[in-house]
């Protein structure tokens, strides 16, 4: 598996152990709760590859119209894998840079104009106290505080990358959220 495809560009973090210690990050956890506060759950997180040359792009939206969240508490840390750039099809950010982006604000993608890869990381944080309202048994993963609401089943990181169990686990919680993103 050396390609990020179709469902393993989706909640990696329950696939491989690096992206699971990512979400935990200080740096980005010190980040995230200065806006939404203590007690965080990662909900999803998803890579987000544009090819060179790639002609796609993605019209003005806002994510809270897809994802259904009870409350608009919902804000997306987009990790710089490597340098995004006007030309490439996104913000201007070196790699290893990081932006927050809260869940009704209103974005898009222009076509990657360069010769390089654009890759970004974006983890999706929700505090606790959210509840998913356009399905049900939703998942997420505690990664900051405690959870005292209960109202997504609980994600665990993998014992090791691509670990059998991982794998079963990551097919089920993907399935929910694709169940829910696409009713």
């Amino acid at each position: 598996m050396s390609r990020l495809d179709g469902d393993l560009r989706h909640k990696p973090h329950l696939l491989f152990t690096w992206l699971a210690d990512l979400v935990r990050h200080p740096a980005i956890l010190d980040a995230v709760e200065d806006v939404l506060g203590p007690n965080l759950l990662v909900w999803s997180t998803s890579f987000f590859i544009k090819a060179a040359g790639d002609p796609a792009y993605v019209s003005w939206h806002q994510d809270a119209t897809y994802w259904g969240p009870s409350e608009p508490d919902v804000v997306t840390a987009w990790l710089a894998v490597t340098d995004a750039t006007v030309d490439n099809g996104a913000m201007r950010m070196r790699a290893g840079e990081m932006s927050l982006h809260h869940v009704r604000m209103v974005h898009g993608s222009p076509p990657n104009r360069s010769d390089g890869r654009r890759i970004g990381f974006a983890i999706r944080y929700v505090p606790t106290r959210v509840k998913q309202l356009a399905g049900k048994d939703d998942s997420a993963m505690l990664v900051d505080g405690v959870d005292d609401y209960h109202h997504f089943a609980p994600e665990r990181p993998p014992a090791f990358d691509l670990a059998p169990e991982a794998r079963a686990h990551h097919a089920e919680a993907v399935a929910r959220a694709a169940r829910i993103l696409y009713r």
